[in-house]
């Protein structure tokens, strides 16, 4: 307490865990006179002046993940597939509601079982923005039967990631695939389940269009 007892802030005590705590090689590497210093930033600094000069002291005793900087991007390049099939699914029903041929979309419809569609309408919906994961529904089954290995892949995909608890991975997706296109292939979804909900999309663009 006499040590951590006048920090402001406890969000200062928490960057300097990786630098105080016993149990971390870096603390045994710390002399007392520097630990000292250590607190009198804590205490004293601004923000600013603080972030800058715990950000120099965990790069000058770096260890294991200390002092490296965090790459937010490396997650990204594991997401490239889920991507790719979704940009590929999202055109292939777009085509199917624009296409004439009822055939088509039958084919389609019956590789996927209704509750799976609309399973998969409510997960895209949900992973739009971080507020509407409140919207998900833990419908349909957990893991899809679906013929189509696209749908089946991205369903599998969604299904575990709406079942955590944390955002983490969900905003790495979100960074990839802008809320508009999730939303857009719900709406396909749905709409595709049938010959009514394909013409009701159909005149709903067409009014798009006139406005």
């Amino acid at each position: 307490m006499r040590d951590v007892g006048r920090i402001p802030q406890i969000s200062r005590l928490t960057e300097l865990f990786p630098l105080i705590d016993p149990a971390q090689d870096v603390r045994g590497r710390l002399t007392e006179q520097l630990l000292v210093e250590i607190y009198r930033h804590a205490r004293d600094d601004s923000n600013s002046k603080f972030k800058l000069y715990v950000y120099e002291l965990k790069k000058q005793y770096a260890s294991g993940k200390l002092g490296k900087s965090l790459d937010r991007s490396k997650h990204l390049g594991e997401l490239k597939q889920v991507v790719t099939v979704f940009e590929a699914l999202r055109g292939r029903l777009l085509q199917l509601l624009a296409d004439g041929q009822l055939h088509h979309r039958e084919v389609f419809r019956k590789a996927i079982e209704e509750e799976e569609l609309k399973a998969f309408a409510n997960m895209c919906i949900s992973l739009t923005t971080k507020d509407n994961c409140r919207l998900y529904k833990r419908s349909g089954p957990r893991v899809s039967s679906s013929k189509d290995e696209s749908f089946r892949a991205l369903y599998d995909y969604y299904r575990q990631l709406l079942d955590k608890e944390s955002d983490v991975e969900r905003a790495r997706l979100r960074r990839l695939i802008a809320a508009e296109a999730f939303a857009q292939m719900s709406d396909a979804i749905s709409s595709v389940r049938s010959e009514e909900g394909v013409q009701d999309y159909r005149e709903r663009q067409k009014m798009s269009i006139e406005l």
